[in-house]
């Protein structure tokens, strides 16, 4: 007996869920460049959600230290349960920010490859590196999760002036990590940047001043991916508006590959998710 033959392989773009319907075929190369144009508008989306978590976690520490602050010049009672109350919710918000600043760098790397792995986290990582190098309270935040991982709390104490004006835009009270302090707990900070620690530093001003080289960095990547993803809607733009005028589809659309009669795989064509990022994007850059 002879080898049975394989079945023909087609791909095509038609609407997945109705059975009679038209539909046009493509080339396997077409089909690729459907398949990768999906995989980079997903990675562009996640590096825009991470972002935009990371700038909400920011926000919502900020609020949360400054009550606490207020909290803490207004205290009748000056037990220890109290100052641990203040630092307790301290700790929360700043260890959710580091924590959340460290994923957003760790996944640049994956989702910087989904979108082109022909140097693009190359440069990204030289930006990163170069802003790493400028700012010492960029260093300081991004070792501190190690720190945290390892040893614990961040927030070692509470200073604040009580003759401080009400109405002084300065934030009198100041929440502190102590560099004796983690030295005795965890060896796990660069012992450059370790050298480089004064010996209390106020976490707020240092959250603060690295957020500022993280909102660089993020408009750094998402300059350095617009070409890429421009390209990318583009192709599914198009896709769409040859569909609803030669196949008289508008949803449901997709590139198939088939085998015989068989589906084997499908990318769906639709943009309602790639306009959730250019949503959160726009968010972000304000």
């Amino acid at each position: 007996m002879g080898e049975a033959k394989d079945p023909t392989v087609r791909y095509v773009i038609r609407n997945r869920y109705l059975s009679a319907v038209r539909e046009r075929e493509i080339t396997k190369d077409e089909y690729d460049a459907f398949k990768r144009s999906r995989d980079i508008l997903s990675a562009a989306l996640a590096i825009e959600e991470l972002f935009d978590i990371l700038s909400e976690n920011y926000s919502d520490a900020e609020v949360t230290i400054k009550k606490a602050s207020e909290s803490y010049l207004e205290l009748e009672e000056f037990t220890y349960y109290a100052f641990y109350e203040l630092m307790r919710i301290v700790n929360i918000k700043l260890i959710n920010f580091i924590s959340i600043a460290r994923f957003y760098i760790d996944n640049l790397e994956s989702n910087s490859n989904e979108i082109d792995r022909a140097g693009l986290y190359l440069r990204i990582k030289k930006k990163q590196s170069a802003l790493y190098d400028a700012s010492i309270e960029y260093r300081v935040l991004d070792q501190l999760r190690n720190y945290a991982l390892h040893a614990g709390t961040v927030v070692h104490g509470i200073n604040g002036s009580f003759l401080a004006s009400k109405n002084d835009d300065i934030n009198p009270t100041v929440f502190y990590a102590s560099k004796s302090r983690i030295s005795e707990r965890s060896d796990r900070i660069k012992p450059k940047v370790f050298a480089e620690l004064p010996e209390t530093f106020d976490l707020f001003e240092y959250m603060k001043s690295a957020m500022i080289i993280y909102r660089e960095l993020h408009s750094y990547v998402t300059s350095e991916i617009s070409s890429y993803v421009l390209k990318a809607r583009a192709l599914f733009e198009k896709a769409i508006e040859e569909a609803a005028s030669t196949l008289d589809a508008k949803t449901g659309i997709a590139a198939c590959v088939y085998v015989g009669e068989r589906e084997k795989e499908f990318t769906q064509i639709f943009l309602d998710w790639d306009d959730v990022r250019i949503m959160i994007a726009e968010k972000n850059r304000q």
